[in-house]
Protein backbone atom coordinates (compact mmCIF):
# COMPACT_ATOMS: atom_id res chain seq x y z
CA UNK A 1 0.00 0.00 0.00
CA UNK A 2 0.73 3.57 -0.66
CA UNK A 3 1.00 5.83 2.72
CA UNK A 4 0.00 9.41 0.69
CA UNK A 5 2.02 11.46 3.64
CA UNK A 6 5.51 9.61 2.49
CA UNK A 7 4.20 10.11 -1.24
CA UNK A 8 3.49 13.95 -0.88
CA UNK A 9 6.66 14.40 1.43
CA UNK A 10 9.15 12.38 -1.57
CA UNK A 11 7.67 14.63 -3.78
CA UNK A 12 8.41 17.55 -2.03
CA UNK A 13 12.15 16.60 -1.03
CA UNK A 14 12.32 15.98 -4.63
CA UNK A 15 11.14 19.45 -6.10
CA UNK A 16 13.48 20.97 -3.38
CA UNK A 17 15.97 19.62 -4.13
CA UNK A 18 15.08 20.50 -7.77
CA UNK A 19 14.86 23.92 -7.01
CA UNK A 20 18.01 24.42 -4.59
CA UNK A 21 20.34 24.80 -7.11
CA UNK A 22 18.19 27.83 -8.96
CA UNK A 23 17.43 29.50 -5.68
CA UNK A 24 21.65 29.21 -4.81
CA UNK A 25 22.44 30.90 -8.30
CA UNK A 26 19.64 33.71 -7.70
CA UNK A 27 20.78 34.14 -4.28
CA UNK A 28 24.63 34.59 -5.47
CA UNK A 29 23.41 36.64 -8.68
CA UNK A 30 21.75 38.86 -5.59
CA UNK A 31 25.03 39.10 -3.61
CA UNK A 32 27.07 40.10 -6.52
CA UNK A 33 24.71 42.59 -7.54
CA UNK A 34 24.96 44.43 -4.34
CA UNK A 35 28.62 44.15 -4.40
CA UNK A 36 28.66 45.67 -7.16
CA UNK A 37 26.55 48.55 -6.14
CA UNK A 38 28.66 49.07 -2.95
CA UNK A 39 31.85 48.79 -5.08
CA UNK A 40 29.90 51.83 -7.52
CA UNK A 41 29.39 54.05 -4.58
CA UNK A 42 32.66 53.51 -3.08
CA UNK A 43 34.43 54.98 -6.66
CA UNK A 44 31.42 57.88 -7.03
CA UNK A 45 32.67 58.89 -3.32
CA UNK A 46 36.74 58.17 -4.14
CA UNK A 47 35.72 60.50 -7.06
CA UNK A 48 33.68 63.65 -5.41
CA UNK A 49 36.45 63.63 -2.46
CA UNK A 50 39.25 63.69 -5.47
CA UNK A 51 37.35 66.05 -6.99
CA UNK A 52 36.34 68.01 -4.17
CA UNK A 53 39.91 68.12 -2.86
CA UNK A 54 41.38 70.09 -5.87
CA UNK A 55 37.73 72.42 -5.57
CA UNK A 56 39.04 73.33 -1.91
CA UNK A 57 42.09 74.33 -3.27
CA UNK A 58 41.01 76.19 -6.09
CA UNK A 59 38.60 77.93 -3.52
CA UNK A 60 41.06 78.73 -0.93
CA UNK A 61 43.70 80.18 -3.59
CA UNK A 62 41.08 82.60 -4.58
CA UNK A 63 40.51 83.87 -0.92
CA UNK A 64 43.86 83.87 -0.23
CA UNK A 65 44.76 86.73 -3.11
CA UNK A 66 41.82 88.15 -2.19
CA UNK A 67 42.79 88.20 1.29
CA UNK A 68 46.32 89.57 0.57
CA UNK A 69 45.56 91.06 -2.02
CA UNK A 70 48.59 89.75 -3.48
CA UNK A 71 49.93 86.36 -4.40
CA UNK A 72 51.86 84.54 -1.73
CA UNK A 73 54.33 81.52 -1.96
CA UNK A 74 52.87 79.71 0.35
CA UNK A 75 49.11 80.25 -2.08
CA UNK A 76 51.29 79.22 -5.08
CA UNK A 77 52.64 76.26 -3.82
CA UNK A 78 49.39 75.21 -2.17
CA UNK A 79 47.57 75.87 -5.41
CA UNK A 80 49.79 73.98 -8.01
CA UNK A 81 50.06 70.78 -5.01
CA UNK A 82 46.37 70.91 -4.41
CA UNK A 83 45.07 71.16 -8.05
CA UNK A 84 47.56 68.62 -9.54
CA UNK A 85 45.71 65.74 -11.74
CA UNK A 86 42.63 67.71 -12.36
CA UNK A 87 42.66 67.21 -16.04
CA UNK A 88 42.30 63.50 -15.43
CA UNK A 89 39.93 63.98 -12.43
CA UNK A 90 37.73 66.76 -14.12
CA UNK A 91 38.74 66.71 -17.77
CA UNK A 92 39.91 69.47 -20.30
CA UNK A 93 37.08 72.31 -19.58
CA UNK A 94 37.68 72.48 -15.61
CA UNK A 95 41.65 72.12 -16.01
CA UNK A 96 41.54 75.09 -18.55
CA UNK A 97 39.79 76.87 -16.09
CA UNK A 98 42.02 76.60 -13.29
CA UNK A 99 45.55 77.03 -15.70
CA UNK A 100 43.59 80.72 -16.68
CA UNK A 101 43.36 81.17 -12.75
CA UNK A 102 46.95 80.68 -12.52
CA UNK A 103 47.50 82.74 -15.29
CA UNK A 104 45.64 85.49 -13.72
CA UNK A 105 47.43 85.23 -10.59
CA UNK A 106 50.92 85.11 -12.37
CA UNK A 107 49.37 88.43 -14.01
CA UNK A 108 48.63 89.58 -10.83
CA UNK A 109 52.02 88.90 -8.99
CA UNK A 110 53.93 90.78 -12.16
CA UNK A 111 52.25 94.07 -12.38
CA UNK A 112 52.59 94.12 -8.69
CA UNK A 113 56.43 93.41 -8.60
CA UNK A 114 57.19 96.27 -11.57
CA UNK A 115 55.19 98.96 -9.87
CA UNK A 116 56.53 98.04 -6.59
CA UNK A 117 59.68 99.49 -7.54
CA UNK A 118 58.31 102.50 -10.05
CA UNK A 119 58.44 105.90 -8.88
CA UNK A 120 55.20 107.77 -8.92
CA UNK A 121 54.28 108.66 -12.69
CA UNK A 122 52.40 107.57 -15.75
CA UNK A 123 54.16 103.67 -15.88
CA UNK A 124 52.88 103.16 -12.29
CA UNK A 125 49.49 103.97 -12.73
CA UNK A 126 49.12 101.97 -15.16
CA UNK A 127 50.46 99.17 -13.61
CA UNK A 128 48.12 99.47 -10.54
CA UNK A 129 45.20 99.87 -12.66
CA UNK A 130 46.15 96.63 -14.57
CA UNK A 131 46.79 94.96 -11.25
CA UNK A 132 42.86 96.04 -9.84
CA UNK A 133 41.11 95.16 -12.53
CA UNK A 134 43.01 91.36 -12.27
CA UNK A 135 41.54 91.57 -8.59
CA UNK A 136 38.71 92.45 -10.09
CA UNK A 137 38.19 88.92 -12.04
CA UNK A 138 39.22 87.26 -8.75
CA UNK A 139 35.95 88.38 -7.56
CA UNK A 140 34.01 86.87 -10.18
CA UNK A 141 36.15 83.81 -10.56
CA UNK A 142 34.78 82.51 -7.12
CA UNK A 143 31.08 82.61 -9.41
CA UNK A 144 32.75 80.94 -12.30
CA UNK A 145 35.03 77.98 -10.46
CA UNK A 146 31.45 76.77 -8.85
CA UNK A 147 29.48 76.63 -12.28
CA UNK A 148 32.59 74.95 -14.13
CA UNK A 149 33.24 72.65 -10.90
CA UNK A 150 29.51 72.02 -9.77
CA UNK A 151 28.44 69.12 -12.98
CA UNK A 152 31.46 67.19 -11.54
CA UNK A 153 30.82 67.55 -7.96
CA UNK A 154 26.88 67.07 -8.07
CA UNK A 155 26.67 63.90 -6.53
CA UNK A 156 23.27 62.59 -8.92
CA UNK A 157 25.35 62.73 -12.02
CA UNK A 158 28.82 62.22 -11.06
CA UNK A 159 30.22 60.70 -13.99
Amino acid sequence: MNDPILDWFTLFLNCSQALLTPALAVFGCCVAWQQWRTNQNRLRNDLFERRYSIYQSAVDFIGSIMREGKLTGDAQNAFRIGTRGSRFLYGKPVADYLDELWVDAIDLKTHQNVFADLPVGEERTKRVEAAGEIQKKFLKHFGQLDKVVAPYLDMGGIR
